[in-house]
Formats: structure tokens, C-alpha cells, sequence
């Protein structure tokens, strides 16, 4: 719920519709449980481009963190806006110091129970 207020605030309020966040359920390979999985819209097509050129035997499929570090740029463009609209909207920073606060718990969490897998 705190994450779905961040990301619906910054979508609604950030000027680049190549930022807007995205949450799906995935199934990840190896696994058959779903989990959240949050991208900006940039990010996911530019998976999805580096996917198709595997396709076509373009280029060697990078992870995600490789697709990350191409997109560098507009990361740290991203990362600027999101700081600029807390410090423009108090409604916008309240949410994201929420979040702050539930993730922090939750990392204690599971620092204190490494077999706790509650998402």
C-alpha cells in the first residue's frame, strides 16, 4: 500500500513519462512464487529491447543490472526528479518516509529471522 502511494504521487507529479513506476507479479526463473517487481518505464523497454536483440542474435543478453548501467543517465535523472518533487510536495515526501519506515522494519525483520519470507 505505502509503495502503490509513492509510485501512483510520482507518476502523477514527475514530468517524464519514461519514469513512471510500474508494479507486476512475476515468477522469476528457478521459483514459483510470484513476487513484486517494481521498473520504471525506461527500464523495462530497454529489457525488453536488450530480450529481443538476444532474440536476433544480436547481442548477448545482459541482466538487469546490465541494462541498468546502460541507462545510467536517465537513472540519475530519474533519481534528481523524485529528490526534487519531495522537497516541492510535503504529501509526496510524507509517503516516501513511509515507505522508508516499513522497509526499514521489514529489513530488521529479516535480519532477525533469516527464514522469514513475508513480502
Amino acid at each position: 500500500a505505502a509503495e502503490e502511494e509513492v509510485y501512483g504521487l510520482f507518476n502523477e507529479l514527475n514530468t517524464n513519462d519514461d519514469f513512471d513506476v510500474k508494479c507486476t507479479r512475476e515468477v522469476f526463473v528457478g521459483s514459483h512464487f510470484k513476487r513484486r517487481r517494481c521498473m520504471a518505464a525506461y527500464l523495462r523497454e530497454a529489457e525488453a529491447e536488450n530480450a529481443q536483440n538476444q532474440l536476433k542474435g544480436i547481442d548477448t543478453r545482459l541482466s538487469l543490472s546490465g541494462v541498468q548501467g546502460e541507462v545510467q543517465q536517465q537513472t540519475l535523472a530519474m533519481e534528481a526528479e523524485m529528490a526534487q518533487l519531495a522537497l516541492d510536495n510535503p504529501g509526496f515526501l510524507q509517503a516516501l518516509r513511509k515507505l522508508a519506515e516499513l522497509l526499514g522494519a521489514l529489513n530488521t525483520k529479516k535480519a532477525e529471522n533469516p527464514f522469514y519470507f513475508g513480502q
